[in-house]
């Protein structure tokens, strides 16, 4: 018995020895896996930085409305390493990626020289890394760290390689709302400082996208939204900025959610397009009108105004600064499958009842009034403004043409020609009034820009689907030349400079910051209605209106008549954002 003890002595010692040599092993790799686990982690971290301040950083150089070119604002490259040192400050938009990998702890070089960094980008589409994914401006960085090894080491793997990629890029974003109401609780206006939406009686909203209301007022004197009577609003979702309520909060379906941060959709969503611009000279020759008035055929017998920059003259051709009266059957046309340019000076009145007026597709610019006593655009009872795309079965549909954008401003607005009669004329901002009776002869029936269309103008694209578009400078809030709101005087997206031009001013109680849509079944807009902060939309009357139309304005007010947004089916307003894309 003893020579068998004597001889299985050592076993254990011999066990456990081998056992700590696996186990020490097993922890050497585990401490292997975790540090280079946490090395890539971290170069993750520093990839996606410096991707999306890469093109972050284009997007700001190019803006919402230029295109993106290599060389010009931005910068493209082949795989590249990032500079040693990075500039700083930055000069290039890579410059920008690479110094946000340094501060998240990787650079080119870095950690005794275990450490790159490579930024390659384009404005190629779709991305490389991202199939399928169309986009504007792409970069791509990957982050490299070489991380010493114990237990690979000991079986000739000294280093192992922890590496991470990410692709940022410019890409377009569809706005999801249906209403936004971008005034804010400093901001007065017809409805009273701070209110974005005011509602009277019987009327109503249904809104198949989201509401947006930009106002923290809240309280017995002041709220964002005012619903008097049995007026409500029914949407896909109401949200409200900050403390902003509604006064009678149980008329809004679903309940509106507050308390919401500030975000892109309580601002402009066409901040930073700048505005649609005029067309040239060439584009729009001046045209004069004998004695201020266009006077068109009857029935089939339409008279046809080519494009031009038209104004009213006497009849010795001198401007006589008034309003043009347009009567009868008048088309507005280029010719077949082209896109039109209009100008009226001094505004234009469809007045009389039984006029028929046909809006080709176009760019159609009103280019303000002499003095503050007449609206820029004006259409009374009996008058019909249609375009080339009929309603089918009672509904309107998505056009295939160009579509047609409407300009309200006045004789500055930026690129504008005047013709050199004009050139001591005083054209102010005046408002849009179009008071329409409940009959069949009442109608205004227009589409938007459709981007889709071959017709269409470049530069015109970007603001897509707009129907109606009112000048931000006819605003008592300051946008700058880009169509930023301008903070430069206190510094706060709150309490912007206030627009001191005199020529913004008030007409008989209603400001030329004012458009009135008389609400009537014949209300028909397909796409997107474009008011700036500081403006007001006034819809009012009776009979039901139901448009596809996405409607952006600082207040609005309702009051009778029911009205339904309805979705777009063509393409909607587009934003460029920036977005991980791998």
């Amino acid at each position: 018995m003893n020579s068998v003890n004597r001889a299985n002595r050592g076993q254990v010692l011999i066990m456990v020895t081998t056992s700590l040599i696996a186990l020490c092993g097993i922890m050497g790799l585990a401490v292997d896996l975790g540090w280079g686990y946490q090395v890539k982690k971290s170069a993750q971290s520093a990839a996606d930085a410096a991707a999306l301040a890469t093109a972050e950083q284009a997007l700001q150089q190019v803006g919402q409305a230029s295109m993106f070119s290599c060389g010009t604002k931005v910068t493209c490259q082949a795989v590249r390493s990032c500079g040693s040192p990075v500039p700083n400050p930055p000069v290039t938009n890579i410059d920008y990626g690479c110094l946000y990998a340094l501060q998240n702890g990787f650079s080119f070089g870095g950690n005794n020289n275990r450490q790159n960094v490579t930024v390659e980008a384009n404005t190629t589409t779709p991305a490389p890394t991202a199939p399928g994914v169309f986009v504007d401006y792409w970069a791509t960085v990957r982050v490299t760290e070489q991380v010493p090894q114990l237990f690979s080491a000991v079986v000739q793997f000294p280093w192992a390689k922890a590496s991470s990629r990410a692709t940022a890029a410019v890409v377009d974003s569809p706005v999801p709302g249906s209403i936004y109401l971008i005034d804010r609780q400093n901001d007065s206006g017809p409805n009273g400082t701070g209110v974005n939406l005011s509602m009277q009686g019987g009327g109503s909203i249904t809104a198949t996208g989201a509401v947006y209301m930009a106002s923290t007022s809240s309280g017995n004197s002041t709220y964002a939204g005012h619903l008097g009577g049995s007026a409500r609003v029914d949407a896909a979702y109401v949200g409200i900025r900050g403390s902003g309520t509604f006064d009678n909060p149980s008329n809004v379906t679903p309940s509106p959610t507050g308390g919401l941060p500030d975000s892109q959709n309580f601002k402009d969503p066409l901040t930073g397009k700048g505005q649609p611009p005029p067309p040239t000279a060439a584009q729009a020759p001046a045209t004069p009108v004998s004695g201020g008035k266009i006077t068109g055929g009857h029935g089939n017998s339409c008279t046809t105004l080519t494009p031009g920059s038209y104004y009213a003259a006497g009849n010795n051709g001198n401007p006589t600064n008034n309003p043009i009266s347009i009567t009868g059957c008048v088309t507005f046309s280029a010719g077949a499958g082209a896109f039109g340019n209009y100008v009226f000076f001094g505004g234009v009145n469809f007045s009389s009842p039984g006029t028929v007026v046909t809006m080709a597709p176009g760019r159609y610019i009103f280019a303000g009034v002499n003095g503050p006593q007449n609206s820029v655009y004006s259409q009374s009872n009996g008058v019909t403004v249609q375009d080339q795309t009929p309603m089918v079965g009672g509904n309107m549909v998505a056009n295939a043409d160009a579509g047609e954008l409407l300009v309200f401003t006045d004789g500055s607005y930026p690129g504008l020609y005047v013709p050199p009669a004009l050139a001591a004329s005083n054209f102010q901002f005046g408002s849009v009034s179009v008071q329409m009776g409940n009959n069949a002869q009442s109608a205004i029936n227009l589409h938007g820009l459709n981007v889709n269309a071959a017709e269409l103008p470049s530069e015109l694209k970007t603001f897509a689907p707009t129907v109606m578009w009112q000048d931000q400078g006819n605003s008592k809030v300051l946008y700058d030349a880009n169509g930023n709101i301008d903070t430069s005087c206190a510094g706060k997206i709150n309490s912007p400079c206030t627009n001191n031009d005199p020529t913004v001013t008030t007409n008989g109680g209603n400001p030329s910051t004012s458009m009135q849509l008389q609400a009537t079944p014949g209300l028909h807009l397909y796409g997107l209605l474009y008011q700036p902060r500081g403006a007001a939309l006034e819809m009012q009357g009776s009979g039901l209106v139901s448009t596809p139309m996405v409607i952006i304005t600082g207040t609005l007010k309702m009051g009778g008549s029911p009205t339904i947004l309805q979705p777009l089916t063509n393409t909607g307003l587009i934003r460029r954002m920036v977005a991980l894309v791998e």
